[in-house]
């Protein structure tokens, strides 16, 4: 997915490997491939809360909750598939996820 962006602002963009992401999303990945997807649909309210809070919030804090839903996001994808993502990341290669 390609989008150009124009003037002053932030945008924060996540790829997985092939079926990295499938055991957390818990529908088919077709249904956000290619897609600009609110984060609440994807990774539930309190995601939602965040993007919904960010353009009040100080640049500190921003990084603060942005980090620490990432954090949450690593420690589901663990419980998932049984090993952290970059553990995970070595142990597939494209296509074989």
């Amino acid at each position: 997915m390609t989008r150009v962006l124009a003037g002053r602002g932030r945008a924060v963009a996540v790829m997985f490997r092939p079926a990295g992401f499938r055991g957390l999303l818990g529908r088919p990945m077709h249904t956000i491939t290619e897609r600009a997807v609110p984060a609440g649909d994807v990774l539930g309210p309190r995601a939602a809360r965040l993007g919904a809070a960010m353009p009040v919030l100080t640049t500190p804090q921003a990084v603060a909750a942005l980090t620490d839903l990432l954090e949450r996001l690593v420690r589901d994808f663990t419980r998932v598939f049984g090993v952290p993502p970059a553990r995970y990341a070595r142990l597939t290669t494209p296509g074989t996820a």
